[in-house]
């Protein structure tokens, strides 16, 4: 067995899938107890990988944080602007302590339908 700092992506991905739970797994030094998903800059915990899949039926799309640290979702796709985001549709906030990875320095909001894809495999 290698090192577990010379592991790729897909190797790490394929080891967590095979696991029960995260308190037998090697990888939990590098992942962090929780951590279902393994992205090079988002991982989701599998409550969050349940909200995204819980807010995707309810028609929300999008996941963005604003310059003073709120969590906004989005059914359509948002602008950034100088104080935030700007979308034509429906939007809310939810818990700020949610969805730690969505930061206001992103570029994009976090398309929800995508991450979830992304980690059911």
């Amino acid at each position: 067995m290698k090192p577990l700092g010379q592991w790729t992506l897909e190797e790490c991905v394929e080891t967590c899938a095979k696991m029960s739970d995260c308190e037998d797994c090697l990888l939990e030094s590098l992942c962090g107890k929780g951590i279902d998903v393994w992205e090079p800059e988002q991982r989701f915990t599998k409550k969050e990988f349940s909200a995204m899949q819980t807010l995707s039926k309810l028609g929300i799309r999008y996941l963005a944080r604003d310059p003073v640290g709120e969590l906004i979702w989005f059914k359509n796709m948002p602008v950034k602007d100088v104080g935030g985001w700007l979308s034509s549709g429906d939007c809310g906030t939810l818990p700020r302590e949610y969805f730690q990875q969505v930061q206001w320095s992103d570029e994009k909001p976090l398309d929800i339908n995508k991450a979830a894809l992304k980690a059911e495999r």
